[in-house]
């Protein structure tokens, strides 16, 4: 199946309430589609231009089991390749008492809650050893489907962060409504900042 049947099987979906867990299609292979680390959509080496074709591409992507990630439709799912992660945090905004809001690189904003927390994620490179190589924050869009901080936003997360004594040490995070959501490991020491 080429980039444009995919789109034209996908558009009529309401965008905002897509059963993707529910939908079981037959597996139809794999689409030479690859999200960038940097968040560019490159088809058959060629980068896609077009936001809302990205947009609703971000709607059917899903991440299946064993880690993989497809776009899925009622009728069929395709594998493509993910290089980090499938979408950028590019700005946030509000916090303390009041919702933080994020906003990814395709559009979507909502605010920083349990439903949308921050996520460490371990990232573990050409390293032989089991340890991960770093520990990078991300919030989760959906299941299995995480947004990492862009550099430029991360370092502003991390002026804006508060550090706090959790039950695990001490940690750097940003507050959301009065909740406190770590942006890195836990310490045994307060001198995190």
């Amino acid at each position: 199946m080429n980039l444009e049947e995919m789109f034209a099987s996908a558009k009529d979906f309401d965008q905002k309430a897509l059963p993707l867990e529910s939908w079981n299609p037959s597996y139809c292979g794999t689409m030479d589609l690859i999200i960038k680390a940097d968040g560019t959509w490159v088809h058959e080496g060629s980068v896609i231009q077009r936001q809302p074709l990205i947009q609703l591409f971000s709607r059917i992507l899903r991440r299946e089991a064993d880690g993989s990630y497809v776009l899925v439709t009622p009728a069929e799912k395709i594998t493509i390749q993910v290089e980090r992660a499938p979408f950028l945090v590019v700005d946030f905004e509000g916090g303390g008492d009041k919702p933080l809001f994020i906003t990814t690189n395709i559009g979507d904003t909502f605010p920083l809650s349990k439903k949308h927390p921050i996520v460490l994620l371990a990232e573990y490179g050409f390293s032989e050893n089991k340890e991960p190589q770093e520990i990078i924050p991300s919030v989760l869009i959906r299941k299995g489907i995480h947004a990492l901080f862009n550099r430029a936003v991360y370092y502003r997360a991390i002026q804006s962060a508060v550090e706090r004594k959790t039950e695990a040490g001490w940690q750097l995070g940003l507050i959301s409504n009065n909740e406190f959501y770590a942006l890195s490991s836990p310490s045994p020491s307060s001198q995190l900042l």
